[in-house]
């Protein structure tokens, strides 16, 4: 416990100083934002084996847009990474890479805005619906898809379409994703949303991952409600036309306790083929893995408009024991980040 206090400690002090990197882009055309992770990660892992691993890496991300006409721009995004552990690779988010320090342009394209629709085309983190069934947090080259988003809003209803095809390296056959998501605020304590996917995975992928379908269609229904004034809900359940393992299931409640403290606790049950697979990162489930059932809970405290430090521990177990793919173990993970904003 001394050392993971000592770890934050220093972590707030590195990043007390970040936030005002952004000031000298003001007064220009290029508009920059970003952010600076420092982040702490205890695992367990468990049946089979018996081994705890430590790690800790830093992740700064930069974000630029250049404005070409006045409903036109250009964005691209930077990220770099470095880890320091005993263990190679554990706890990257870098993809195709074996080494501890990471650096790519990651993201770019262009981006067309009118009264009430948004145009993205090119590389891009997507999620889709709730988040359960892809979130596509990882970083460096070949990590995001390209793609063309639409989005909008009229009255009370959110809609977008996503088509998307994987960016791998050479020689791998890539996947191709068409999504169509809307969602509808009751009022203005709850909202509710639907998704359907439809996804053509490459050869490649779905020899890797033993995935019995080279076409897959998800549904997702998801939704949140405001409690009460400090309590929230949020729920997704997936369901993918496989014959087995073809359902996911997420719910977390948070509590505000204050204007800088909040909680939350979460449950989730991701099978198998309930989620999208990525050649490089495996599923991309909000959780890290598929296969897999467990349960989450985090503590957040803001310091200011620009930082905030969050503790959090996860833990699940495999499904199906005898599947070679998803969860390799069961495990268990505390987790300690601070991260500054700018």
């Amino acid at each position: 416990m001394k050392k993971r206090i000592s770890v934050l400690l220093s972590c707030i002090c590195i990043l007390g100083t970040a936030c005002g990197v952004a000031e000298a882009a003001e007064g220009t055309d290029i508009q920059l934002d970003g952010t600076y992770v420092v982040h702490y990660r205890d695992q367990h892992d468990q049946n089979p084996g018996d081994r705890t691993r430590t790690g800790y890496k830093e992740t700064l991300t930069l974000n630029a847009t250049i404005p070409v006409q006045e409903k036109l721009s250009l964005y691209a995004r930077f990220t770099y990474q470095t880890l320091q552990n005993n263990y190679g690779i554990f706890s990257a988010d870098y993809v195709n890479s074996k080494k501890q320090n990471n650096a790519a342009l990651d993201a770019m394209g262009i981006t067309y805005k009118n009264a009430a629709y948004s145009y993205k085309l090119g590389l891009q983190a997507l999620t889709f619906g709730g988040g359960a069934i892809y979130d596509n947090t990882y970083i460096g080259h070949h990590a995001l898809p390209y793609a063309v988003k639409i989005s909008g809003k009229v009255g009370r209803v959110e809609s977008t379409f996503i088509g998307a095809k994987t960016n791998y390296q050479t020689g791998i056959e890539n996947d191709t994703f068409y999504v169509l998501q809307g969602s509808y605020a009751i009022d203005k304590k709850t909202s509710v949303g639907a998704m359907l996917a439809n996804v053509s995975y490459g050869k490649d992928t779905a020899s890797r991952y033993f995935l019995p379908n080279r076409n897959v269609c998800y549904l997702s229904l998801y939704g949140s409600k405001n409690l009460t004034d400090k309590i929230s809900l949020s729920t997704e359940i997936v369901r993918s036309n496989s014959s087995e393992n073809n359902t996911a299931i997420q719910a977390t409640i948070k509590k505000k306790l204050d204007a800088k403290n909040t909680i939350s606790a979460g449950y989730y049950r991701i099978e198998n083929d309930a989620v999208v697979v990525d050649y490089n990162a495996a599923e991309m489930s909000t959780y890290p893995n598929s296969n897999a059932q467990g349960y989450t809970v985090a503590w957040t405290h803001t310091f200011n408009q620009n930082i905030s430090m969050k503790i959090g521990e996860y833990s699940y177990k495999k499904i199906n024991a005898a599947s070679s793919s998803g969860a390799a173990t069961d495990r268990s993970r505390f987790t300690a980040t601070v991260t500054a904003k700018f």
